[in-house]
């Protein structure tokens, strides 16, 4: 039982963290943020108090202390954990009491200008005065520190479970009015019937036939499909019902039954899918098996927090009782094909019929969220198309581009000069010339095109743009590459904002009224006409070109280009000298990566209708960059948890005002140090899986 100078440096470390987490205001500004909503009996009674996000940060933050000092001497036995945690929270404990003794008698406002008073925040627990906070908060801190030991004594799979529960408790907490009028609790427990109902059944049977699995899922699901339409048909969608609840939120899913015929095959459809995958998902890898299986818990707690007004203890009870069921349950109930007998053959088919029913999900995700969610889901594709170019560049070729920025920015400013009244369209005269001239657009400008003419004109123009930049640095390596391409984003930045093209650019006013893209099939029918003007509605067109920049770059990954990238950037070399053209290949990465660049741009442009100099910055090269390393450098799976953890989660937690850059910095943090290598790093390739069977010689051969 020995006090370790490690374990002295860093609870002294996290005691700083804190205090300068005090000094910024986090503790009073996230007083007022409720994580747990208060609870009254029926009389008025306050039952309880209630749980802000500031109680929150401050209890996470000694437990976290108690267990990151602790872990250094873990096994040295329960009691060594114990002291050594509470010694911890001690230390952070007494640096806040100075910090309030010392706030107390010195006003800090000389250099924390936007400090407030302690007293206002979660420090002095309810206290009146700063000596009794003070006490108060030592044996907090002495308290937690110690749980925060005992903690290290865990396994390593309850240690997973307790961790999964406290971040589900964060997270839904501090998001919940984001997201808890996504899915009703019917809907939810439906999805999770059909799911789970066909995965056990599986299970029972325990038949390895992939067609006799699907008949089963099939089955499963067609059987939940037919309970829940009759149990909608008999007790009605009215609120107070059984399939309703008290929630304002009208199940989008039951509510199929009751509107006809055809909308009760699209119910039964669904669920057959549905089921159909829980039948197939032990066999598709642990990746998609445990996929599913948290997608699905996700699924019930957004329903469960749809049911209840506020964040109750009793829904936080649900939710986080949810997430440590599946992260208690998956590890034993997964399996792999090899384990099970299971062939390639029926691998390949239960991937295909997960990621069917992903693609089913994504299409019909746009009904069940609101626009602040369908315009983070648009961002967080505007950033997974310029991640997949960008993944092309760094992750296959091993080309380090900083001035990826100019490429979109290249896509954006062509479809606005090719849609809106320009020099370009018309004929060399200026909007303002036309403005005060009092001349008619229309007969001025004839050379207008519309967003799906300008769209691919955009991608040529930025990959020949991105060619001609991979010219001059063809023989730059590494951080002089670097360099070289972060000047040139930057010199696009400032000839967008420049006076000497604003005639052309429109300098810091930037480009306006860029149309949006319009969907004309009148020939087919007349009413078949549309214009891709909201967020819902443009979502689709986001989803069609992530899908379409995917299999592009997958069929390339596989081809001798693609190897030739790989090879380039392990040696370039050796790769020379193994005959790989290198000037080529080099072109072709900067030029393929530039062209999906610019039509992230061109989209991005589109779906605000309008571009400002100030959207392209160096920060969008470094967020992608950012965004590829996180995820897994060469795998394009790993763009989309990139693109969801550095850009969906931090749009989402908006709410959190000026410590959301905060909470990236942490989050990209955690992933470096936990993930080196990337959350989803590329698996690396086995030859016994290109290898063919050879064919057996003819007779007489």
């Amino acid at each position: 039982m020995v006090f370790g100078r490690s374990t002295l440096r860093l609870s002294l470390y996290a005691a700083l963290i804190t205090v300068l987490l005090a000094l910024s205001n986090l503790f009073v500004a996230f007083e007022s943020r409720t994580v747990l909503t208060v609870v009254k009996d029926a009389a008025g009674e306050v039952v309880f108090a209630g749980l802000s996000f500031s109680q929150l940060s401050l209890y996470i933050a000694l437990v976290a202390a108690g267990f990151v000092a602790a872990r250094q001497i873990a096994t040295r036995g329960v009691l060594s954990a114990l002291v050594n945690g509470v010694i911890a929270g001690l230390i952070v404990g007494a640096g806040l009491a100075l910090l309030i003794v010392f706030t107390e008698a010195v006003d800090v406002r000389f250099v924390f200008r936007n400090f407030q008073p302690l007293s206002r925040s979660a420090l002095y627990l309810g206290q009146a005065d700063a000596g009794a906070a003070i006490t108060a908060l030592l044996i907090l801190s002495a308290v937690l520190g110690g749980v925060g030991g005992l903690m290290t004594q865990l396994s390593a799979r309850v240690g997973r479970v307790v961790l999964g529960g406290i971040s589900a408790l964060a997270i839904f907490g501090v998001l919940q009015s984001q997201i808890d009028k996504v899915m009703t609790l019917s809907d939810a427990v439906t999805l999770a019937l059909a799911f789970g109902g066909a995965y056990f059944a599986v299970r029972v049977s325990n038949t390895h036939n992939v067609r006799t699995r699907l008949l089963i899922g099939v089955g499963v699901g067609f059987g939940i499909a037919l309970i829940m339409a009759g149990l909608a048909a008999f007790t009605g969608m009215e609120r107070g019902t059984i399939l309703r609840g008290a929630g304002s939120l009208e199940p989008t899913l039951l509510n199929l039954p009751l509107q006809g015929a055809f909308h009760v095959g699209v119910f039964a459809l669904i669920l057959m899918l549905v089921g159909a995958a829980g039948a197939v998902a032990r066999d598709a890898g642990r990746l998609l098996h445990d996929g599913a299986w948290y997608l699905i818990a996700i699924t019930l707690m957004l329903g469960v927090l749809s049911s209840q007004r506020g964040f109750s203890p009793i829904t936080a009870g649900v939710v986080v009782a949810i997430m440590c069921a599946v992260l208690w349950i998956l590890p034993p109930i997964a399996g792999t094909p090899n384990a099970q007998g299971v062939g390639t053959t029926s691998s390949a088919t239960s991937r295909r019929t997960l990621y069917l029913l992903g693609l089913v999900i994504l299409l019909a995700l746009p009904g069940f969220i609101g626009l602040s969610l369908s315009n983070t889901l648009n961002l967080m594709m505007i950033y997974i198309i310029m991640g997949v170019g960008m993944n092309v560049m760094i992750g296959y070729a091993g080309l380090l581009d900083l001035g990826y920025v100019a490429s979109f920015a290249i896509g954006a400013y062509t479809t606005g000069l090719l849609t809106t009244p320009s020099m370009i369209t018309c004929g060399g005269i200026t909007p303002d010339e036309i403005k005060n001239g009092g001349l008619i657009v229309s007969e001025v400008c004839t050379g207008l095109l519309t967003f799906w003419e300008a769209w691919p004109i955009a991608i040529l123009v930025s990959a020949f743009v991105g060619m001609g930049l991979g010219v001059p640095v063809l023989r730059l390596r590494g951080d002089y590459l670097a360099i070289v391409t972060l000047g040139f984003g930057e010199i696009i930045n400032r000839l967008v904002n420049s006076s000497t093209f604003k005639p052309l650019l429109g300098g810091p006013q930037g480009i306006n009224n860029i149309p949006v893209p319009t969907l004309n099939l009148s020939f087919i029918n007349p009413a078949w006409n549309s214009q891709l003007a909201s967020s819902n509605e443009i979502y689709y067109l986001f989803l069609f070109t992530v899908a379409v920049g995917v299999l592009v770059v997958l069929r390339l990954a596989n081809t001798r280009l693609g190897r030739a990238w790989r090879a380039l950037r392990d040696d370039e070399d050796v790769a020379e000298a193994t005959g790989i053209h290198l000037v080529g290949a080099k072109l072709l990465a900067f030029g393929i990566s530039s062209a999906f660049s610019g039509m992230g741009g061109a989209l991005f442009g589109a779906s605000l209708q309008g571009i400002y100099p100030n959207s392209f910055t160096l920060n969008v090269s470094i967020f992608v960059l950012c965004l590829v390393i996180v995820g897994g450098m060469g795998s394009i799976p790993a763009v989309f948890v990139g693109a969801f953890v550095l850009i969906g989660f931090p749009e989402v937690a908006r709410e959190l005002q000026d410590y959301r850059l905060l909470a990236f910095g942490v989050l990209l943090v955690v992933a470096m140090l936990s993930k080196p290598e990337g959350i989803l790093p590329p698996r690396p390739p086995k030859l016994s899986e290109h290898a063919r069977p050879k064919t057996a010689p003819a007779a007489g051969d």
